[in-house]
């Protein structure tokens, strides 16, 4: 339940959401699944997705990921988003027993407008999105010219995370 937080903004605001996972069955087709989920959240709008990617897991062990990105309009204030997307991951069995731990799905809430926060749920935008080339790949998919708040544009920071091999694994057709 959404505690003590207005549920939607007057203002319309585009945001940028990764999603991933690399334990279970039939990870493409639950990342589609749960892109449909996000479709169906009142005061959001999904306005581009990526293409598909498989990433080896990036200073941890285990299976390949599958990661994408969606661009988002929406209403929903971001803390309460993360909150939604909490719930979504729990609803597929997400347990965040260590960091960087395998996942059942991980939904991570990169950017919304040119937000700058740091609360002790959420850092806009994500601390980490420089150092990934999975999140910054498919970012340049949909919009190649992104620059975010204290990282820059997006394309030239790709760069510098060229040894990281991610491939795409499925094309989406907008």
């Amino acid at each position: 339940m959404l505690k003590n937080r207005r549920l939607h903004s007057t203002l319309k605001t585009k945001a940028y959401i990764s999603l991933g996972a690399n334990l279970g069955f039939d990870i493409l087709n639950k990342l589609y699944k749960v892109l449909e989920e996000i479709s169906f959240i009142h005061g959001v709008k999904i306005c581009k997705i990526s293409n598909f990617y498989q990433t080896a897991p990036l200073k941890t062990r285990g299976p390949d990921f599958i990661n994408c990105v969606a661009m988002l309009e929406t209403y929903v204030p971001p803390l309460d988003l993360l909150e939604i997307f909490h719930r979504i991951e729990k609803y597929y069995g997400r347990e965040r027993s260590w960091k960087n731990a395998p996942r059942l799905l991980d939904l991570d809430l990169l950017s919304y407008g040119n937000v700058e926060m740091e609360t002790k749920e959420l850092i806009l935008p994500h601390p980490r999105i420089q150092e990934r080339a999975f999140i910054l790949k498919p970012l340049l998919d949909i919009s190649p010219e992104l620059e975010l708040p204290k990282i820059g544009k997006i394309k030239m920071i790709l760069r510098w995370n060229l040894d990281q091999n991610v491939k795409i694994l499925q094309k989406f057709d907008q």
